[in-house]
């Protein structure tokens, strides 16, 4: 009776241990660099910070929050006909962009490099603004136009274990976004820490 008590406990122990075998959430969160063309003319390089939360239901299977904020400026050529003064010369465009996705993640685990993949669905909102370069001792106004719309990142990257808890991630995400009445074809690149509960 014993040696049944024992092995009993011992399956137990060993069911309990398989079930735990893969962190029930992941938070990430780090630096985001996004290569976007939302002005249509040339493509900006927007700097900011990437946020998710994964929830996995097994070893494999999971489903993402993502949050991103990415900032940056270019300067452009004025529109054509526009006067000179004060049009005289390139005028400095200012970009935020957020995006708040939403998906399924899929990783390969292992015990110290985890490839993972995801398709996330979303939105996306940008604002651009322009300072106006009117010759006055006054500062120059600005005028600023923002759109939301439907967002898509399809991509993924790897965790790197630093300890049981710790990892740091490299990820890689092709986004799509459908602001001012156009379709833009972004890069994202993230990478930073992730904690596993």
């Amino acid at each position: 009776m014993k040696v049944f008590v024992a092995a009993a406990f011992v399956l137990l122990g060993s069911a309990i241990l398989h079930a735990q075998d893969y962190p029930k959430a992941e938070v990430f969160g780090g630096y985001s660099y996004v290569s976007a063309d939302f002005t249509g003319s040339k493509r900006a390089n927007l700097n900011g910070w990437n946020g998710a939360l994964t929830g996995n239901f097994n070893r494999w299977l999971g489903v993402t929050t993502d949050l991103t904020g990415v900032y940056g400026g270019q300067d452009v050529a004025p529109p054509i006909g526009a006067p000179c003064p004060p049009f005289c010369g390139p005028v400095h465009l200012r970009t935020h962009a957020y995006t708040f996705m939403f998906g399924p993640h899929i990783s390969l685990r292992g015990e110290r490099f985890t490839p993972f993949a995801h398709a996330l669905f979303g939105g996306a909102h940008v604002t651009e603004s322009v300072g106006l370069p009117i010759l006055t001792p006054l500062p120059n106004p600005s005028v600023s136009l923002s759109d939301t719309s439907f967002a898509i990142a399809l991509g993924g990257g790897a965790d790197i274990s630093l300890s049981g808890r710790f990892a740091w991630r490299l990820q890689g995400d092709f986004l799509q976004s459908r602001v001012f009445q156009a379709t833009q074809n972004n890069f994202r690149m993230s990478t930073g820490i992730v904690v596993r509960f």
